[in-house]
């Protein structure tokens, strides 16, 4: 039985007669598939495996639409082909899909005979690295404040670490002492005039004036550097010799 008889005893309500209209077919969308994706050469990451899947969805499609009288049913369902496969790889909406803009990871990154390719040079989200430098400057930092608390009278530490670390308010603090929560307010006014005298002011001045005032990015540029700005551990270095003056 012909393509465009089967096409007519479907199209009049006989659906069993679409699996043999989709066997006869079969061969010529599988090859307008292989030469559809032949010519994209990879654009829009589309597989052959998405073009021949797109072949039963063009298949119905022209069995929907076609009219014997306008010609032969193979060309008609090499349109609805054609438009599925564009449909599949994003090439029939005026906005152009991402994937057809991008370049495989597995690309190779030069000329070169090596393997290395394009996914070699994606930086890794987790850095190792800054990791280790976060966990190390948190360490420091917290063993140069219980080096100061440890100046301080026992219960004025306590308060600062109730209220710094455990990020309690003045009434929360109040409320266990027993007392009114302006009184905890006035004491902790003492203990950090304390610290900023102590021998421990200058290396916890360290930690709040790089943390806080320097940009580890700003002046670094070739022209800073020729301008005599000098680089950013220098300028801070400069900057911690000052007067102790400038703290008071």
């Amino acid at each position: 039985m012909t393509n465009e008889k089967l096409c007519t005893l479907i199209q009049e309500g006989q659906k069993e007669y679409l699996p043999d209209l989709w066997n006869q077919t079969k061969r010529f969308g599988s090859a307008q598939a292989r030469k559809f994706f032949l010519s994209l050469g990879n654009l829009g990451g589309v597989e052959l495996e998405d073009l021949l899947q797109s072949c039963w969805i063009a298949l119905v499609q022209a069995v929907r639409y076609f009219n014997a009288e306008k010609g032969s049913f193979l060309t008609f369902y090499g349109y609805t082909l054609k438009n599925a496969f564009r449909e599949a790889a994003g090439l029939r909406s005026s906005k152009r899909a991402p994937l057809c803009d991008c370049l495989s990871l597995d690309t190779p990154a030069g000329s070169d005979s090596d393997d290395t390719t394009l996914l070699d040079f994606v930086a890794d989200p987790i850095d190792p690295i800054q990791e280790l430098e976060g966990s190390v400057y948190l360490e420091q930092l917290h063993a140069a404040l219980e080096l100061a608390l440890s100046q301080l009278s026992p219960d004025r530490a306590k308060h600062i670490r109730q209220r710094y670390y455990q990020r309690m308010s003045f009434r929360q603090i109040a409320q266990q002492e027993g007392i009114r929560w302006e009184i905890i307010r006035q004491q902790e006014e003492t203990p950090f005039q304390k610290l900023r005298c102590s021998s421990c002011a200058a290396l916890l001045r360290s930690f709040r004036y790089w943390d806080t005032e320097f940009n580890l990015y700003a002046g670094t540029s070739l022209t800073a550097w020729c301008s005599g700005f000098g680089s950013q551990p220098e300028k801070f270095a400069e900057y911690s010799m000052k007067p102790r003056e400038r703290f008071k």
